[in-house]
């Protein structure tokens, strides 16, 4: 069983994480302002983790992914969970 957090109210988390370019074409980075980024997990629209090759530099991310269509991106830091959608195309 999946269980998936569709969205936590932690305005702080919300205004910390930028993710681009969106839409994207085979990769995208996630940059945190706030804080480390600890893990970042992805999920197509049915809800199956995806696979991804992530770089991890202290408050920024490199992901690649070879998808394409919607893709949630959900990205922990300690100060809480930011899920964000990102096009691939």
């Amino acid at each position: 069983n999946i269980k998936m957090t569709t969205q936590i109210d932690n305005p702080t988390v919300d205004a910390a994480i930028r993710l681009f370019p969106n839409p994207a074409n085979g990769s995208f980075k996630v940059h945190s302002s706030l804080t480390a980024i600890e893990e970042i997990q992805l999920y197509d629209l049915n809800g199956r983790r995806l696979s991804a090759d992530v770089e991890y530099k202290g408050d920024e991310a490199l992901i690649q992914i070879p998808y394409q269509g919607l893709v949630i991106v959900q990205v922990h830091t300690r100060k809480g969970i930011r899920v964000e959608k990102v096009m691939m195309k």
